[in-house]
């Protein structure tokens, strides 16, 4: 059984199919509800964390966030906002060895950094930094050439 979610995070139902945007990971709260507020399942990569559901705004094409950025783009991003140090250590962080060391080689090797991979959320969400921060964040490292 695979647990499906959404660009945001959010749990999004099942699937016996391994795809793009499942986990073998259970949540702990299957609701799907779409009332601001109620409290829902969201991925952040490593596991389910329990969160008041809040609607995803689609972005128009004038602040339409890129699906993804060079690695160049991402890393110099990241310097600009001071965030690169503290994405290392959320990194040197994970408690599991196989976990941390699989984190640093998406991490060093990635060629590019894409918005809706789960390994950017889960460190995002250790930033303690929201999907909006991120989107502003891809929207401006896209600007880097």
């Amino acid at each position: 059984m695979f647990y499906k979610y959404n660009f945001a995070g959010w749990y999004a139902g099942s699937t016996d199919q391994e795809q793009d945007r499942t986990t073998d990971i259970a949540p702990t709260n299957l609701a799907v509800t779409e009332v601001e507020g109620e409290m829902r399942s969201n991925f952040t990569g490593y596991e389910w964390i329990q969160l008041p559901y809040v609607h995803s705004v689609e972005p128009t094409p004038a602040d339409a966030v890129p699906v993804f950025v060079t690695r160049r783009q991402a890393i110099q991003q990241l310097i600009w906002e001071g965030l690169d140090d503290d994405v290392q250590a959320v990194i040197n962080a994970i408690p599991d060895l196989v976990q941390r060391k699989l984190m640093q080689a998406w991490y060093d090797e990635s060629q590019v950094f894409e918005r809706n991979r789960a390994e950017i959320m889960a460190v995002w969400t250790a930033l303690g930094r929201t999907p909006a921060q991120l989107d502003q964040t891809f929207i401006d490292a896209a600007k880097r050439v």
